[in-house]
């Protein structure tokens, strides 16, 4: 009996599945748990008011759309290794540099 292949010739048994499905799962656990506890600490934080944190955040979301236009762009002419790369330095840096 032949074993059904995808198109990469890896078998289509889902064993090689689990660690994408795990990795989207706890994504979405993490972008879902986000938004409120995000609000949360900026009401905390700050003097502004929640609905205003509310307007600042869905502002700021809006604003990231096109990121992964471009992120697709420079994947295209640079490769995924590099991009990733890149972006896993630019966060490092900005975690270094801190606040302020």
């Amino acid at each position: 009996m032949e074993q059904a292949t995808a198109d990469d010739g890896t078998p289509r048994n889902g064993r090689r599945r689990w660690p994408l499905l795990v990795a989207v799962a706890i994504d979405a656990l993490g972008t879902g748990l986000y938004l409120p506890l995000s609000l949360l600490y900026f009401l905390e934080v700050t003097d502004l008011d929640l609905a205003t944190i509310g307007v600042l955040v869905s502002v700021t979301t809006a604003l990231t759309l096109p990121v992964p236009i471009v992120v697709g762009r420079l994947v295209d002419r640079f490769g995924p290794r590099l991009v990733v790369a890149g972006g896993q330095a630019l966060q490092g840096f900005g975690f270094l540099r801190g606040p302020g």
